[in-house]
């Protein structure tokens, strides 16, 4: 029954920590109005010890009880600010695509082997893709020798090498699985050397060319794999998905008063009714990586941290989340800065032992970066951007302050890292993770720290920024954030909306 008294939080929270049991905001706020606020708790755990006391756990008993006493099955709810928000009703739609996380999966020891398996499935994805482009009749590489000198010629290859010649042509090694050759870009063919400047090793193209003497073919046109060309998709349902990123917890740059006024926003604590409103309709959070700022990431990082304990940097992002209402979905997966779990793409998902409280919550899924969910229907691609720095080294007209246009490269080339070896780490597992095999929808990164969105060919692009001030490697680099920013994707048409915290960047 409701006691005339109200208990205080304090008392319910106190009693739990006295009985070493965990216990969500939700369920305290409804032990608040119970005088047999022990009794529950007591029988909670007596069920199961082990169990995470959630405020469904608690409903369950109080509907138990009053069934037993009155004879009545009565149904308990908790309302946010009087009444019922869109969300608390709406059952969410979704699913992970396991296939597309490395977590529990990686099996590379570093051996030849395991580099071949890599580009052979990297070459055996991306091939078919090639073939399907209309007007391109590629014939393996092995067949060169049967072919005419002047004679066009069209094939499928990994780009082995790339380099410069001293007249100042361009000059690349091309294999497919059976044989090689060495394609040439002409220095006064300015179409072709515009494009070639942009080729990435690794990378798997299709070529029309001229073939010249031997092996060596003059290119006249290059195609990537690419997305296809289709409309934004739509649902009829309102609602929405919000995305954040690089929280940077740890940090002393980390904006802690903003992000916490964040929180109270989604949680439907901030704002007026039509920011309720807007608030109520946001079923699903998206969080690309870096998560805290970890330890030991750049030299003297140390002299940046205010917290230099990565077990306590976790056990304040998980104070944060636990202020997330439950009827809200949460992806989360890693960054370069997540150093409890490797550096190197792809990255398995956070352990559980670092968020033991989240992990414990039904409404929190951690999947790897890359990862991908199809949410509502929208196929959803999550990868934190660690090799955004090596597109913007290397393809022409990249830059910070767009990593729209960075993400939009990755989505031509369909992979998420285009070359092995150069800035960023890779571990070559038989199965390459960091192919888009699946077409997206919703495509999110971070990394950048710095806003971004595009509709490339049908795919929504989304940066999603920070939360973290400049730090001093960015003032070196000349870089400016765009902190404080959560933008929301309203799926019934599309729309981008900035929703701002932090008042520099608004």
């Amino acid at each position: 029954m409701i006691g005339e008294n109200q208990v205080s939080p304090k008392q319910v929270l106190d009693f739990a920590t006295l009985k070493n049991a965990f216990i969500d905001l939700k369920a305290i706020n409804l032990l608040i109005q119970r005088d047999n606020f022990e009794e529950l708790i007591e029988e909670s755990l007596k069920e199961n010890p082990e169990e995470f006391i959630t405020e469904d756990r608690i409903k369950d008993l109080i509907i138990r009880k009053e069934t037993k006493l009155s004879g009545v099955s009565q149904e308990v709810i908790v309302e946010k600010s009087g009444k019922r928000l869109f969300r608390d009703e709406y059952s969410s739609k979704f699913r992970i695509l396991d296939e597309c996380d490395v977590t529990g999966k990686s099996y590379s020891e570093g051996k030849v082997g395991d580099f071949l398996s890599y580009f052979r499935d990297k070459f055996n994805f991306l091939e078919p893709l090639l073939h399907k482009r209309q007007g391109f009749e590629p014939k393996p590489l092995s067949r060169l020798d049967r072919t005419a000198k002047n004679k066009e010629v069209h094939f499928i290859a990994m780009v082995r090498e790339k380099q410069k010649s001293r007249s100042g042509h361009l000059i690349f090694k091309l294999e497919d699985l059976e044989a090689e050759c060495t394609g040439l870009a002409l220095k006064d063919d300015n179409k072709i050397m515009d494009i070639c400047r942009n080729i990435m090793p690794d990378e798997v193209l299709g070529f029309r060319a001229v073939k010249g003497n031997d092996d060596l073919v003059i290119i006249k046109d290059v195609l990537w794999p690419d997305m296809p060309n289709r409309k934004l998709k739509t649902i009829n349902e309102q609602l929405s998905i919000a995305c954040i990123s690089d929280i940077h917890i740890g940090s002393k740059m980390f904006l802690e008063k903003e992000f916490s006024k964040f929180i109270s926003w989604i949680d439907g604590d901030y704002g007026d009714e039509k920011e309720l409103e807007k608030v109520s309709r946001i079923k699903y959070l998206l969080i690309a990586g870096d998560l805290c700022d970890g330890i030991g990431v750049y030299p003297d990082q140390i002299n940046e941290l205010n917290i230099k304990d990565i077990n306590e940097q976790y056990e304040v992002f998980a104070s944060f989340m636990k202020r997330i209402p439950e009827s809200i979905e949460v992806f989360i997966i890693p960054g370069n800065h997540d150093c409890v779990v490797r550096r190197a793409d792809p990255q398995p998902a956070i352990p559980k032992e670092f968020c033991k409280e989240l992990h414990a919550l039904g409404n929190f899924h951690f999947m790897g970066s890359p990862s991908m969910a199809e949410i509502e229907g929208f196929k959803t691609l999550l990868y934190h951007g660690n090799s955004m720095h090596q597109v913007n080294a290397n393809v022409s007209g990249m830059d910070f302050k767009r990593p729209e246009k960075t993400m939009e490269e990755l989505l031509k080339r369909r992979t998420l890292v285009p070359t092995y070896g150069m800035r960023h780490t890779l571990v070559p597992e038989r199965k390459d993770y960091l192919l888009i095999r699946e077409e997206p929808d919703i495509f999110l990164t971070g990394d950048m720290h710095h806003k971004g969105y595009s509709n490339y060919k049908g795919v929504l692009c989304l940066n999603a920024g920070t939360w973290q001030t400049v730090t001093k490697f960015q003032q070196e680099l000349g870089h400016v954030p765009t902190p404080g920013i959560c933008p929301t994707i309203d799926l019934s048409n599309g729309k981008i909306t900035e929703n701002c915290f932090y008042q520099p960047t608004c």
